[in-house]
């Protein structure tokens, strides 16, 4: 083989609607596990949201979380690495989103915070945030107006708005805060269909570096695995510099065009067990 680490996206890569993992791509994770290739998920979920579909995937143990900013055991939670805001940053990008008719999520290190997000802001949670907050079990607090202190140890600050709020939100903060922060917007998300049929966005806000690639490279030097011999999978603008910056990247059939040109070679779409395929072509040493 090519590759002795590879990287899978969840969200349109590995997982589908409705939390599914075909059986091909399970097949082919535990033939990745058999031969040697250490497979990791590379995700925007944080882990707590990541575990459950997860826990029955063979061979997997550590993975790369938020976009990035977490390094964690995916067994138990046992946080590795992590890159957050200062303080008064993330204090200066809640108070920016705070005008929008959505609560600001700001996900942070339960560890030092004893929740997984502080939800700011006068704004209404969507129905599909709060349901995703009930099924994960996730542990919220709601503080309008969150001082400092409540925000130390914050890792990513986000929206999920309807309707042109998102692109408006991600507009804002990039106008203001430029080269400070490194904000992308999701659309089409697997909780998606919005309020009177408009459109859901996910608005995700980082400090400047923190990306996919940030984690998956700590992890590969964790692991002493060269760079050049990590392989990683993805269809989204989150996973763009992870594609970019691995030895390998591959992108999903069914992604953008910006998202394939970033990658080296191109797989099957999520429907047609484009991960199973991938895996089966390091193996092979095709790739």
């Amino acid at each position: 083989m090519n590759h002795d680490l590879l990287a899978l996206d969840l969200d349109g890569t590995l997982v589908g609607p409705g939390e599914h993992i075909s059986a091909a791509c399970r097949a082919a994770i535990a033939d990745a596990h058999a031969a040697g290739l250490k497979v990791v998920p590379c995700t925007g979920r944080a882990w707590r949201e990541a575990a459950g579909v997860l826990h029955d995937v063979p061979g997997l143990d550590l993975g790369v979380f938020s976009s990035g900013a977490v390094v964690a055991d995916l067994r138990h939670g046992a946080v590795l690495n992590t890159a957050g805001f200062a303080a008064p940053l993330a204090g200066q990008i809640v108070e920016t989103l705070s005008d929008l008719p959505h609560a600001v999520l700001v996900f942070q290190d339960a560890r030092a915070t004893g929740r997984d997000f502080l939800v700011a802001g006068d704004g209404e949670l969507t129905h599909a945030t709060r349901t995703w907050f009930e099924e994960k079990h996730l542990i919220i607090k709601r503080i309008a107006h969150p001082t400092l202190h409540d925000l130390r140890q914050s890792l990513r600050i986000g929206v999920v708005a309807t309707g042109p709020a998102g692109p408006q939100a991600e507009a804002a903060v990039k106008r203001r805060f430029g080269p400070q922060i490194n904000a992308h917007l999701l659309a089409g998300l697997a909780v998606a269909g919005g309020q009177n049929k408009q459109p859901t966005y996910l608005l995700e806000v980082f400090p400047a570096g923190t990306h996919k690639w940030r984690g998956l490279a700590w992890l590969a030097d964790h692991l002493g695995v060269p760079h050049a011999r990590v392989a990683a999978v993805g269809d989204e603008v989150n996973d763009l510099a992870m594609l970019r910056d691995a030895g390998l990247g591959i992108a999903m059939g069914q992604a953008s065009a910006p998202v394939k040109a970033a990658a080296d070679v191109e797989t099957r779409p999520y429907a047609d067990d484009g991960v199973a395929v991938a895996i089966a072509k390091i193996l092979d040493g095709a790739w």
